[in-house]
């Protein structure tokens, strides 16, 4: 298991993908306030899609694409930024193949509205910039256990909405225990108490490190104010 860095994200547009879209469906008037009421991101989903709506009607954007279409494209905005250090001029290339197959994968566990599984992949693939720098060709396995973590998200039946810390938190015990052992101590209770209790200081002290990076990164306060594991 790596250290996770801190990373600054576009703090606008993360909040969107925390909370739930499915509220502002009545003509998405609640996105369409947010927007305008944000005067660099308002002028970021005018520019970035002019082949929508060569006006810049935020409204008409919204309306034409649907939440979904704006944050892939945002998404793919930053992301253009990230790597090449200048937001692109007109639509941008698509960077979210590994992103939208893991949110994918997470949909049968979490609940309809949230991108929170999308935002957790969206921070790995900034922090493996910050890593490996802005050409590596490193995948999202290099941070995640993709293919582990679904198969113990099965044990559970239920949803979560803020699934992408049940998957942070998973993610560092079969990291560190293997998932063999995560199984067995998950089928016996739903509790992560002997998994933690099963760690070593330094295990312990680095996935604490991890979780309050991705909490600062993501600018979710949870982690701070509770008692999570």
């Amino acid at each position: 298991m790596i250290e996770f860095p801190f990373v600054i994200l576009p703090d606008d547009f993360t909040h969107l993908l925390k909370v739930n879209m499915q509220s502002t469906s009545k003509g998405f008037e609640g996105l369409k306030t947010y927007v305008l009421e944000r005067a660099d991101l308002a002028r970021l989903v005018q520019k970035s899609f002019v082949d929508i709506d060569p006006e810049g009607r935020v409204e008409r954007i919204i309306k034409a694409v649907g939440w979904f279409g704006m944050r892939d494209r945002l998404a793919n905005i930053y992301l253009t930024k990230l790597f090449t250090g200048s937001f692109p001029e007109g639509p941008p290339e698509n960077f979210l193949t590994d992103i939208l197959k893991f949110e994918d994968r997470s949909k049968k566990q979490t609940v309809d509205g949230y991108s929170r599984a999308f935002m957790l992949a969206f921070y790995f693939r900034y922090a493996l910039t910050e890593l490996k720098g802005p050409h590596s060709n490193e995948n999202l396995h290099e941070m995640i256990y993709v293919d582990d973590l679904m198969s113990l998200m099965k044990i559970s039946r239920s949803r979560v909405v803020k699934i992408d810390w049940l998957l942070l938190v998973l993610n560092h015990f079969v990291s560190f225990l293997g998932k063999d052992r995560c199984e067995h101590e998950l089928r016996k209770s739903a509790q992560f108490d002997a998994l933690w209790d099963s760690l070593n200081e330094d295990q312990k002290e680095l996935m604490t490190s991890n979780l309050l990076a991705y909490a600062a990164s993501v600018q979710d306060s949870e982690l701070f104010v509770s008692d999570f594991i």
